[in-house]
């Protein structure tokens, strides 16, 4: 009922979010393009890194645990 939610909606704040940034592939091959590197979060440790958690979380479901990683 609309009496339920009376006075509730007057204290949600909706935040200010930074712009997102342009997908990873854009990302990846303006790079390539302009010679400028890896972009920040898209070099092959943070490739090394996800490959370890989608390893990991492969694992923890085949046997049904908690996989630390570490």
């Amino acid at each position: 009922s609309k009496k339920k939610f009376e006075g509730v909606f007057g204290w949600l704040v909706k935040p200010e979010l930074p712009a997102p940034k342009p997908i990873p592939l854009i990302r990846f091959v303006d790079a390539l393009i302009e010679g400028s590197g890896s972009p920040e979060g898209l070099g092959i440790d943070d490739a090394v890194a996800l490959t370890e958690l989608l390893e990991n979380a492969y694992k923890a479901d085949e046997n049904n645990k908690i996989v630390q990683i570490g």
